[in-house]
């Protein structure tokens, strides 16, 4: 069932958090800002527990999301988003449960280039490696992100001028994915995914294509091989078609105005290969090339 108005409303509670403001709704879950007891503002997001399959969920009772965050918290790792606390709500008839993360005063990286172009070399790799930071540490505890992309990076300019990026979105997290995937597939963004996700299969290397497409539109201001999907209206198999026949062209590697040293081309062509073992094996070994 869908929902297309906000569920909760500013200045009502959750636990022990007063809603704020209303962010972002999603397949599952809404995302809002939050006042916390302590008068700080927290990122609240709240799952319809009535809309996720069970098998989404972990062991049968638990949003994956909420399990995964909290096992992922860290103190030492300013790249991944932070786990604060979680519960559970109801409302009239239905149950919802909530997770609170820390909250992060900056802007997503899509509305960031946007709004102000795509970034220069230098800060693109800047940003990059930031987040193949918080992806080694994903890694490291045996998950898979499965969705790099700019609307998931959150950028906060720093008071000595740095720019530090986090991964805020922990939706689409999971183990090593070969076959089903225990997630919702469909509002994965078709141009930032390997071309073995379209095959069920998820791993290190598909994280890793999905941050050389990162890097690449922080670049050229578009996802490589980008192409207009309008008309496919949504359908799948179409979407996969066009983003499959588009990857069959070469990659855009300079323009008029972006001349790129052939170090970077050389990362970027091996980062995005269309197969998985010609890519970097590691989140680590990626970072290293770009250092």
């Amino acid at each position: 069932k869908s929902f297309t108005m906000q569920t909760f409303k500013k200045g009502e509670k959750i636990g022990k958090y007063v809603i704020n403001s209303f962010i972002k709704k999603g397949a599952v879950a809404e995302s809002y800002t939050a006042l916390g007891p302590d008068d700080m503002m927290y990122l609240i997001k709240v799952f319809d527990l009535g809309s996720i399959p069970k098998e989404q969920l972990f062991e049968g009772k638990e949003v994956y999301e909420i399990q995964l965050c909290r096992e992922l918290h860290s103190e030492d790792n300013e790249n991944v988003i932070r786990f604060v606390d979680k519960g559970e709500v109801r409302k009239g008839e239905n149950r919802y449960h909530y997770l609170v993360t820390e909250f992060y005063r900056g802007e997503l990286l899509s509305d960031s280039v946007a709004q102000e172009g795509s970034f220069d070399l230098e800060d693109a790799v800047q940003i990059t490696l930031c987040v193949l930071n918080g992806l080694t540490y994903i890694h490291s505890r045996a998950l898979i992100h499965n969705d790099i992309r700019p609307s998931n990076i959150m950028l906060q300019e720093m008071e000595d001028g740095m720019l530090l990026p986090t991964i805020i979105d922990l939706g689409h997290i999971s183990y090593m994915v070969k076959g089903r995937p225990t997630f919702y597939v469909d509002d994965l963004m078709p141009f930032y995914r390997a071309p073995e996700t379209f095959r069920g299969i998820y791993t290190v290397k598909s994280d890793i294509f999905s941050t050389g497409a990162l890097l690449y539109y922080l670049i050229f201001g578009k996802a490589p091989w980008e192409t207009d999907l309008a008309a496919c209206r949504g359908d799948k198999n179409k979407i996969k078609d066009l983003v499959k026949t588009a990857r069959r062209s070469e990659l855009v590697l300079e323009t008029e105005k972006i001349k790129l040293p052939d170090y970077m081309k050389a990362i970027l062509t091996k980062a995005l290969d269309k197969k998985p073992d010609k890519r970097f094996g590691t989140a680590e070994e990626f970072s290293q090339a770009l250092i």
